[in-house]
């Protein structure tokens, strides 16, 4: 069985210190990445190796160079960590299942987050992340396309367009509650997505994974929300549909 040596969090800050602490516990060596901004920051300190990504780019668009640290993963034989907790949740399973479970009778579904446009740090992305990587642990990784406005003050609303069927995101501006349905035929589901328990679930897929050499999601899969999520942000800015543009 083969088992991982090292391994890449694509996180910075807090986060990324545990996991580096969990990998020195375990023997493993740890690959931080980091803009020009994080360069001194303690997050690259701790790690056994750092590399630098976006070079001339500002921080968003640096840690959004996802080509870039695929590349790099590959080149160093490594897995990726990271992403949104959330995919964890048992009500996101349960979603999942259900599509899965309704077959044809499936029709179309909504999932719901918080947005947050004024986070100094990261503006739109802040909460949507989550909600991209939610409707893509649900529905499938390769919707085609997305048409996303601005209503209700700061709110969005996006049209994810599978070629099959299309499902809704709703990005709610100053509501923290995630929430999803799923329609069918003859049923249908309707749920507050929980947050109990994903991230020591999230802990235990990366035990699994250091334990097994298996990764649980595939670098594709940790990759897709990004080209998503950029696609949504030129939907809404440019008012019209927009292809999402895979590498």
């Amino acid at each position: 069985m083969q088992k991982f040596k090292r391994v890449l969090v694509a996180n910075r800050g807090e986060i990324a210190i545990r996991v580096f602490r969990a990998c020195r516990e375990l023997g493993i060596r740890s690959v931080a990445i980091y803009s020009e901004e994080d360069k001194n920051s303690l997050f690259r300190t701790l790690a056994d190796e750092s590399y630098q990504i976006g070079k001339g780019k500002s921080p968003i668009d640096a840690y959004l160079s996802i080509g870039e640290i695929i590349e790099l993963a590959k080149a160093k034989n490594v897995p990726l960590t990271g992403g949104s907790m959330l995919k964890f949740s048992e009500t996101i399973r349960e979603m999942k299942e259900k599509v899965q479970a309704m077959g044809e009778d499936f029709v179309s579904g909504s999932l719901s987050a918080p947005l947050n446009m004024e986070n100094p740090y990261s503006g739109f992305f802040f909460y949507s992340s989550h909600l991209c990587e939610m409707t893509m642990e649900v529905f499938g990784y390769h919707p085609k396309a997305v048409y996303a406005q601005r209503h209700n003050g700061g709110s969005v609303a996006a049209i994810v367009d599978y070629g099959d069927f299309c499902v809704t995101n709703h990005y709610n501006d100053g509501a923290y509650l995630y929430a999803g349905s799923i329609f069918g035929k003859k049923e249908q589901l309707v749920r507050e997505v929980s947050l109990d328990g994903c991230g020591e679930k999230e802990c235990d897929a990366f035990v699994e994974m250091l334990r097994t050499g298996k990764m649980a999601h595939s670098y594709e899969e940790l990759a897709a929300p990004v080209f998503f999520l950029n696609a949504v942000k030129r939907s809404y800015e440019s008012g019209k549909p927009e292809e999402i543009r895979w590498p």
